[in-house]
């Protein structure tokens, strides 16, 4: 499979610098966030990436540095952001991708998972069969992990 289109969920600082760093390398990026103000704030942070690029990073001034932000695009709808991605990179927590999904079950994963594991401070704890463990090792709700494999058996 060929590479063209790459999606990147999450525009916070580790999404906007592998959004940008894929453009630089030539792929058209898509960049996804939630709404059309931190797809704003995304804007400005490729644009200081590019400014970076061009001083600090050999053969980027001139125009590679610059011609990678031609190569992003910015949408706040989670569909048409993936609709023709070969690659989606994930870089926001999982139960926030949930909470945009337009399926019910997705949506009352990510509340329960929000209610359970953020608000209440209970990361690490299982909610039951089939649900969403937060993992405090990597950050991220992963749906039907129900603890170490100690507890498993």
């Amino acid at each position: 499979m060929t590479i063209r289109n790459v999606t990147v969920l999450g525009t916070g600082v580790l999404g906007s610098q592998i959004a940008y760093l894929t453009a630089y390398c030539g792929f058209a990026v898509t960049a996804y966030d939630f709404s059309d103000e931190l797809l704003a704030k995304a804007r400005r942070s490729f644009e200081k990436l590019a400014a970076r690029h061009e001083r600090e990073v050999s053969g980027a001034a001139g125009g590679p540095a610059r011609a990678a932000l031609g190569r992003i695009s910015y949408l706040s709808d989670l569909g048409k952001a993936v609709h023709d991605a070969d690659l989606v990179i994930e870089s926001v927590p999982a139960y926030d991708i949930y909470a945009a999904s337009e399926d019910p079950k997705l949506r009352v994963a990510a509340r329960d998972v929000k209610e359970h594991y953020i608000d209440q401070g209970k990361l690490g704890q299982p909610m039951g069969e089939g649900s969403f463990k937060y993992s405090a090792a990597h950050r991220r709700p992963r749906l039907g992990d129900r603890g170490s494999r100690e507890e498993s058996r």
